[in-house]
């Protein structure tokens, strides 16, 4: 029985060592595959019953399969995004079946050579094995954190539509010491409903302590400032709002600055007594404009104004000239609150007292005004002696007639013709030859420019109209607001102009809305979009804030964007797979859970790098990345062999020395047989 019995064991142990070489050979092929995870003999005895504690009977040995798949294999740099190693613990959950098929087996690898199919999934290099994830949906929530949620991580058709700019943000330092007119520009993009690029441009212009004007203009001239109706034009934009009844309509010449409310920023002025200036101040550039006035009387019984000096005003009414009879005539004039007095000397001789082309000069004591007798008047040659009352009287009746209702300004006649009427054009000119052109919008004042009250009416009006508007290379900014500021330097203050262009809602931002191609007939959901505009939060710092230094810009925003193509993947160490797009975009996309075990070593491994979960496994817990003891995901590496060669060379050596040990079992066991039937003989 020992003699069998030892051959036996060693026929057990040429078996075992056989199956541990066979265990090397595998190790060694696959020292190169991706995170293949060496396999060991582990050798235990196999023992028979003995019949007394004397006597022995040989049992021989059993080879078991042993794979440590909890070994880390050393991560390598890859140059694939796609390529995923896992440093810790935990397996990619991969399918061999893409489509997300109920109750389809889910498999286990950390062999992360992903690369996309045909149909832009991703798979495993050995091209058999999905990568599976929970998808993001489009308000960038995940789903339930389990097995039945996972789907194949799919890149195909990945785009990114494009988005109206709807929201901008504006944080900046508008210096505190910057003088009156100072301009400041903040430039953003803008993008409409079908992702066009554009820029919009924001000026402030100081305009008085702890006031800034914010005027906003567009870099395509077919976009527009719109009102949010959208059955009528109301479009003002490059062009200035019909506030006051002026208008920008086009300008030439670079040229940069602001229009201010200061002194001489905007004038109206008659200069003389037949000119009238207007006068605004752009930056540095002065733009004027000169008007010739007729200041002249008609003449319609007899007697015509002449002349004058500039401080008399006021208007002549009925009864409010008399003639005295007397030697001389005198003559008064009541023009406003001062009398005018003056003589008309007489010919005691009986001759002709008045004449053709005579002056009668009038005074207050101040001022002086002059009567003219022209030609064809029937007073020439007239002799007040003779008849004296009834010729005086008829002296009186022909001056009431020729000035009642005649109103004198700054010392000129007011012609009662307006100079300025809704449709006229008024071209200023700088020093540098640049123009500038203002429209009298239709429907809006006329101005007489040979009156004071008019001249004081169109000052004002472009005053208001004007205040604020920034123009550069002949472009034209609209005023959009007011923005205020507290003593301690923090916003307090937003005042929306224009309306209804304009208009500052509940949290205190600006809204607007924007018409892309200027017309009504394209409503809003083609191409006029609201956009709110955050300038920060009253009396913090979040936003604009005014202090003395230099002027900087914070923190710029907007969330438009145009169409964008799909470039690449990005994949974090917590497992979210980011796509990123050409114009800048990048969306979560996917979010990959690694499995664990509370066995890993007891998986059943499978063709193509992969293991099967087993009762000796326990089950698989989904979990994510670097959360609950999962590793961290590495992108653009892989997971090397654990395979030592060195090491399997010296197994391989020792493996060999224990196979002869065991065929040389056999042998001499059975040259003891031999002795045992020698004895026989």
């Amino acid at each position: 029985m020992s003699i069998f019995g030892a051959m036996n064991a060693g026929v057990s142990g040429l078996g075992a060592q056989a199956q541990a070489m066979g265990m090397i050979a595998d190790n060694i092929a696959n020292v190169n595959t991706i995170a293949y995870k060496g396999v060991s003999a582990r050798f235990s005895t196999l023992v028979t019953v003995e019949p007394t504690r004397a006597f022995h009977t040989p049992g021989g040995v059993r080879s078991n399969r042993f794979q440590e798949i909890d070994q880390q294999g050393l991560l390598q740099s890859s140059p694939s995004k796609t390529d995923l190693g896992i440093a810790g613990d935990g397996m990619f959950v991969v399918r061999e079946n893409p489509a997300a098929v109920t109750g389809g087996e889910f498999l286990f690898t950390r062999d992360g050579s992903f690369i996309t199919d045909n149909n832009g999934n991703l798979m495993t290099s050995t091209g058999n094995l999905f990568l599976q994830g929970l998808r993001f949906d489009q308000m960038g929530n995940l789903p339930t954190q389990a097995f039945a949620n996972l789907e194949t991580v799919n890149i195909q058709g990945l785009s990114v539509t494009a988005e109206p700019t709807t929201t901008m943000d504006i944080a900046a330092n508008l210096p505190a010491d910057d003088a009156i007119g100072t301009v400041h520009q903040v430039t953003l993009p803008l993008y409409d409903s079908q992702g066009a690029l554009q820029n919009m441009d924001y000026f402030f212009v100081k305009t008085a302590v702890d006031t800034w004007a914010l005027t906003g203009r567009f870099s395509d001239p077919n976009t527009n400032f719109a009102s949010n109706d959208t059955t009528t034009a109301n479009l003002a934009a490059t062009a200035l709002a019909d506030e006051t009844n002026f208008t920008f309509n086009s300008s030439v010449g670079n040229f940069f600055g602001a229009v201010l409310t200061g002194a001489g920023d905007i004038t109206a002025t008659k200069t003389t007594a037949t000119n009238t200036a207007l006068s605004i101040a752009v930056g540095s550039e002065t733009f004027n404009a000169n008007f010739a006035l007729t200041n002249n009387l008609p003449v319609e019984t007899e007697i015509a104004y002449s002349s004058s000096t500039t401080g008399m005003n006021g208007t002549v009414g009925g009864g409010n000239i008399t003639v005295t009879p007397g030697s001389p005539v005198q003559v008064d004039i009541v023009v406003g609150a001062a009398t005018f007095t003056g003589t008309i000397p007489t010919d005691a001789g009986g001759g002709a007292d008045i004449s053709l082309g005579q002056n009668i000069t009038l005074t207050d004591g101040t001022d002086t005004l002059v009567l003219t007798i022209p030609a064809g008047s029937t007073l020439i040659g007239v002799d007040l002696d003779a008849s004296v009352v009834p010729l005086q009287t008829a002296l009186d009746l022909a001056f009431d007639t020729a000035g009642t209702g005649t109103q004198f300004s700054s010392g000129a006649i007011v012609d009662g013709v307006a100079d300025l009427i809704p449709g006229n054009t008024i071209t200023l000119t700088a020093s540098g030859g640049q123009t500038l052109l203002l429209d009298l919008a239709a429907g809006g004042a006329s101005y007489d420019l040979s009156d004071d009250a008019d001249l004081a009416t169109l000052d004002a009006n472009l005053t208001a109209a004007l205040n604020g508007m920034v123009l550069q290379n002949g472009s034209v900014g609209f005023r959009m607001a007011d923005i205020g500021f507290s003593a301690t330097g923090r916003l307090q203050s937003i005042t929306a102009l224009n309306s209804p262009y304009m208009s500052v809602n509940a949290n205190d931002e600006l809204d607007f809305f924007i018409d892309f191609d200027n017309s009504a007939a394209t409503d809003i959901t083609q191409d006029r979009n609201q956009v709110t505009l955050n300038l920060g939060t009253f009396g913090q710092l979040d936003g604009l804030k005014q202090f003395a230094g230099d002027f900087f810009i914070g923190q710029t925003d907007q969330n438009g964007k145009r169409f964008g193509n799909f470039t690449t993947l990005e994949i974090s160490e917590d497992g979210i797979i980011t796509a990123v797009f050409d114009n800048g975009e990048r969306t979560d996309i996917y979010q990959l859970a690694l499995a664990n075990f509370a066995n890993v070593n007891g998986l059943e491994a499978r063709s193509g790098n992969a293991f099967q979960e087993t009762d000796f496994s326990g089950q698989a817990q989904l979990l994510l990345p670097n959360t609950a003891g999962a590793g961290s995901v590495v992108s653009g590496a892989l997971e090397a062999s654990t395979v030592d060669i060195a090491e399997e060379f010296t197994k391989m050596i020792v493996t060999q020395r224990a196979y002869s040990a065991s065929a040389r079992v056999i042998t001499t066991a059975d040259e003891m047989l031999e002795e045992l039937l020698r004895i026989r003989r």
